[in-house]
């Protein structure tokens, strides 16, 4: 018997890293956008797609003149479907944007304190379990790969479901070569990641690459992949993460994205358990909420089903996203103390 996490951004907002607050979610992306341009170690960065040095600025000038209001009164999906429809030279400008605001958040993870709900999240794991995550970012991958049981296997070339053309490691980027074990838990990221990779000139694409992060001192080793833009050492050719934008209307497959999904709706129809963390199940994710509704829908009546949210004033958006959830879910358990709340139950149990 299986169990299947869906991971929502509130399970990344447990992680606090070199920013020291946490991680941003649709309504505060833009405070983190502040800090952005000058968050990098040297002077010339942080990198765009064509080389040049990016710069936020001509993103923000649109969005205060187009939609003239402060920016941290703007969410991230109404600023994305704004440029998009209005501004679409921008487009590229705002999702390298994305990308810079989860890097300048992840930096040098620096100890196994700031993923340490992540961490006590995969001790909790059995074979076969299921990671379904909405999540861009690595966190939950780099808790897998740094502290998992002796009994969970997980590596990132054969963990996605997915397959890749190469497996690039290392800080310089080399072709990584060798057999990893069979992993015997998958993680299903229906957005896209940061670390699969595409050429700059054919994006949006499949994902053909993924970047494997080195370890340094039993930690990933996330510097710098944020602010540079690497090359394919096979092709020289430019990349760029692959992850679907944040828009109203989004498209799965021209991200070649269809066999991830699959896999999750194979993993839902056997589930014998549900747990959703921290997912606020927004109307523009109809695609995410008919797949829960639809493969899971032998666990309607069951009382395996957890719902985890946080009821505060800054996360209010997500109590109604629990009274959704029992709609789809009745007999449901809601836990309102967070992802960390939840792990700390789990582990005490």
């Amino acid at each position: 018997m299986s169990h299947v996490y869906v991971l929502g951004a509130g399970a990344s907002r447990e992680y606090v890293g070199r920013l020291g607050r946490p991680f941003f979610l649709d309504f505060d992306f833009f405070k983190t956008v502040e800090i952005v341009d000058d968050a990098w170690p040297k002077p010339g960065l942080p990198i765009h797609y064509d080389g040049s040095r990016w710069s936020s600025e001509r993103l923000k000038r649109a969005l205060l003149d187009g939609l003239g209001r402060p920016l941290n009164e703007i969410g991230l999906e109404a600023a994305f479907t704004f440029v998009e429809k209005n501004r679409p030279k921008l487009l590229d400008d705002f999702t390298r944007c994305i990308e810079l605001a989860i890097f300048v958040h992840l930096g040098n993870l620096q100890s196994r304190d700031a993923l340490s709900t992540h961490l006590a999240f995969v001790r909790a794991l059995r074979s076969g379990d299921t990671i379904v995550t909405f999540n861009y970012d690595p966190l939950i991958e780099s808790a897998l790969m740094i502290g998992s049981p002796e009994d969970i296997r997980w590596n990132p070339d054969r963990g996605y479901a997915i397959e890749f053309e190469r497996v690039l490691e290392g800080f310089e980027q080399t072709v990584a070569t060798g057999a990893r074990p069979v992993p015997n838990v998958t993680v299903l990221k229906l957005h896209g990641s940061m670390n699969w990779m595409a050429p700059v000139g054919a994006w949006p694409a499949r994902p053909h690459c993924l970047r494997v992060f080195s370890m340094k001192d039993g930690i990933p080793d996330l510097r710098g992949i944020g602010f540079k833009i690497w090359t394919d050492p096979v092709t020289h050719q430019r990349l760029r993460p692959v992850f679907v934008p944040p828009r109203e209307l989004k498209d799965y497959d021209v991200f070649g994205l269809r066999p991830v999904w699959d896999a999750a709706e194979s993993k839902l129809r056997q589930a014998s358990g549900l747990t959703v963390i921290g997912y606020s199940f927004p109307e523009t994710d109809r695609a995410a909420v008919d797949l829960l509704a639809n493969e899971a829908n032998h666990l309607r009546d069951s009382t395996e089903v957890t719902f985890v949210t946080k009821h505060d004033r800054k996360t209010k958006h997500e109590n109604d996203a629990a009274t959704r959830f029992l709609t789809i879910f009745p007999n449901a358990v809601v836990c309102d103390d967070g992802f960390a709340g939840y792990v700390a139950n789990v582990s005490s149990d």
